[in-house]
């Protein structure tokens, strides 16, 4: 069943529960708070918020899918709080109103893009966030990655003479465009702080599920996420999937049921004791 709702401060935030039978009703089990892909309504790309609502919601897992400020069905806030804080503000009134309606004090944030970081932004920052699953979150450039992407430009000789030709041109500007210049999905934070802010998510028993597709500019093999927080120990709280075959959005119906599957069997792995209740 599928329940419409406003809320927030003024009652300008507009999103959908999707309940559970009550013969599956689990009020210890996290609910799952569905972001915004960019400025894509909260059905996400090609309905996969719908779909996997309603695929978590045999599993007894509630869920959210709302529309942030100024996107889809939500209004723009009238305040003047800078827009980052105005996206906190709103994942807070989405779990505050839950709260109120169902119960439910935990909270999973799901997120694809711009959805992953502002999931990672939340979950750093509210401790009732004690799960989160980033599709093409964050992703930092790797040697590996480097090597798979420009190995073979390195080692050709007609590359390099272009590029040294392009330098000493005089109508060139003399600066090299090479490897790390494509633009990103969002203004990627350093490293560093992303590294501690995993490691803050980690000492809260928060877990966590990376989904990177073959669409994501900065990730190109299984082990990357491995590579790119080799410091950081993650006990088992950690899943991290490589479809190199699905776009972005999950465009393909192979594609997108395989990416449900993967999030529903996460679920029922990182919350089992919940799940198998009796």
């Amino acid at each position: 069943m599928e329940r419409v709702f406003t809320f927030g401060q003024d009652k300008d935030l507009v999103g959908i529960a999707t309940e559970v039978d009550e013969a599956v009703a689990n009020d210890t089990l996290p609910a799952v708070i569905m972001l915004n892909a960019g400025l894509l309504h909260r059905v996400g790309p090609f309905r996969l918020h719908v779909e996997l609502a309603r695929r978590l919601a045999v599993q007894g897992v509630r869920s959210f899918r709302f529309d942030l400020s100024g996107i889809g069905d939500s209004q723009k806030h009238k305040d003047t709080r800078a827009y980052e804080e105005q996206i906190i503000g709103d994942i807070q009134a989405a779990m505050d109103f839950f709260t109120s309606k169902y119960g439910v004090k935990k909270f999973i944030l799901f997120g694809l893009c711009t959805g992953a970081a502002n999931a990672h932004k939340g979950a750093v920052i509210d401790p009732r966030v004690v799960g989160a699953i980033f599709l093409d979150g964050y992703a930092y450039r790797t040697p590996a990655f480097l090597m798979r992407r420009y190995g073979a430009r390195l080692f050709s000789l007609s590359g390099w003479f272009n590029r040294i030709k392009r330098l000493i041109s005089p109508s060139g500007d003399g600066v090299d465009d090479g490897p790390g210049q494509d633009d990103y999905f969002w203004v990627l934070p350093p490293k560093q702080q992303t590294e501690a802010e995993l490691r803050e998510l980690v000492e809260r028993k928060v877990n966590l599920l990376y989904v990177y597709s073959g669409g994501h500019e900065d990730y190109n093999y299984a082990g990357q996420f491995k590579d790119m927080f080799s410091a950081v120990n993650f006990n088992d709280q950690l899943q991290v999937n490589y479809f190199p075959e699905s776009d972005h959005t999950y465009i393909l119906r192979k594609d997108k049921e395989k990416l449900i599957e993967t999030i529903s069997g996460w679920m029922a792995q990182a919350y089992a004791r919940e799940l198998n209740r009796d």
